[in-house]
């Protein structure tokens, strides 16, 4: 930040003692197959010169979903050795000896006389965001539908505006999370904050989200308007619509929950066992029709027209290869849920001990690997029949309406042709 910082005040003209206060704005966010993070650096002066600020990009990680693991395992320590920096250190803003503006942190360099030089004791740092980056940065992932990141509201009391909550503060989230110690989440704190050094009431509330919020509630009650006083909906049917557009906002809600526990580090577990278990089935599979094809020609008194050991030796080459190589690029939309059963190998006694051992121990690996995954199974399972659950529910509800629809087409045509 310093150097660009100095490159702007010296595109200026600025004298380092007509500097009043430097205010920082970071902020990051998901969209378009990557993570940004960056802030707006914002300059105010002391002799009525009009603020300026400018953009700098601090990072970015391409991605498909961003968690809080694949951050915190990619940028978050260089970003906390940076931000506390900027946060902890003072601001020097001085003329070296060339009479250029130049930026520092830490003590007053000894050579710069008093007249050139500005030392700002506090460098001001605000953080922005949507309400799932703010809760990863708090140390609560998911959980920004069901706590406020402010109070210690929980979600049930959302809607009681004559409710008031205790606010929570940066030392209090800390003292939680140290409690929670990696076990079952408090409050909605699952682990320490990534940036403690940036106060709690620092975090901006994100006032494109609140409004979107304030706009589909304004939507929301024209529409009920509409059913009820425009259309005569009967109270079934107005209370169906309702049910889908909730149902519509829990669907989004359990995908994102769901697709945060496929990026956290038991979801990759479990994709890694699955690829395990599918690449050496299906070489298993393999391996299992050339042995048949084998015996039967031999059965049958005719070559056979595979060359067996060809094909053995290419096998034989796989169980000694990392089958995570075959995996790169494969998608979601490839992968097949396990079955359960793993495909028993005929081996052909033509085969040498070794090779034999091998394909014993290949099996052996992917029934291992079956076992190991059993726990991670129900782990998924309970987010992926959520979601199952809620889109059944939606699917039911929109049936329903076509029926109500279906009725009141009837009972117009029935009313036009009496009329």
């Amino acid at each position: 930040m310093t150097s660009q910082l100095s490159r702007h005040l010296q595109s200026r003209q600025v004298h380092p003692s007509t500097v009043k206060r430097v205010t920082t704005v970071w902020g990051g966010d998901h969209g378009g197959d990557a993570f940004q993070f960056g802030a707006t650096v914002k300059v105010h002066f002391n002799d009525g010169t009009e603020p300026f600020e400018f953009e700098m990009s601090a990072c970015e990680i391409v991605c498909r979903t961003d968690c809080a693991e694949l951050l915190e395992k990619t940028i978050v320590d260089g970003l906390t050795l940076g931000l506390e920096k900027i946060a902890e250190s003072k601001l020097n803003i001085f003329l070296d000896e060339e009479k250029k503006i130049q930026c520092s942190y830490g003590e007053k360099p000894v050579t710069i006389q008093d007249e050139n030089i500005k030392i700002l004791n506090k460098v001001f740092m605000y953080l922005t965001g949507d309400l799932a980056f703010f809760a990863m940065a708090l140390g609560r992932e998911s959980m920004s539908g069901h706590w406020c990141f402010l109070c210690k509201m929980c979600r049930s009391l959302f809607s009681k505006l004559d409710q008031h909550a205790e606010m929570w503060t940066m030392a209090e989230l800390l003292k939680v999370a140290d409690e929670v110690n990696g076990g079952k989440a408090k409050f909605g704190v699952k682990k320490k904050a990534w940036w403690p050094f940036i106060p709690l009431e620092n975090y901006m509330i994100p006032l494109l989200h609140v409004l979107i919020g304030l706009g589909n509630d304004l939507l929301d009650s024209f529409l009920d308007w509409v059913n009820e006083e425009l259309e005569c909906l009967d109270n079934q049917e107005i209370l169906t619509k309702r049910a889908i557009r909730t149902a519509e906002h829990k669907i989004i809600d359990a995908t994102a929950e769901r697709d945060a526990w496929l990026g956290s580090a038991a979801g990759k577990k479990l994709k890694s066992l699955e690829g395990m278990v599918r690449y050496r089935k299906n070489k298993l599979r393999e391996l299992g029709a050339i042995v048949k094809s084998v015996q039967d020609a031999r059965q049958s008194g005719i070559d056979s027209p595979l060359d067996t050991n060809e094909m053995l030796q290419d096998f034989e080459h796989f169980v000694d290869c990392d089958f995570d190589d075959d995996l790169n690029g494969m998608s979601a939309d490839d992968e097949e849920p396990m079955d359960g059963s793993l495909f028993t190998v005929e081996i052909d006694p033509s085969m040498s001990d070794d090779l034999k051992a091998k394909i014993v121990s290949c099996h052996e690996e992917a029934k291992a690997a079956e076992r190991e995954s059993a726990a991670l199974l129900e782990a998924k399972k309970i987010h992926t029949d959520r979601l199952k659950k809620t889109r059944a529910f939606l699917a039911d509800m929109k049936g329903a309406m076509k029926g109500f629809r279906s009725v009141r087409k009837n009972q117009l045509k029935a009313s036009s042709q009496s009329s």
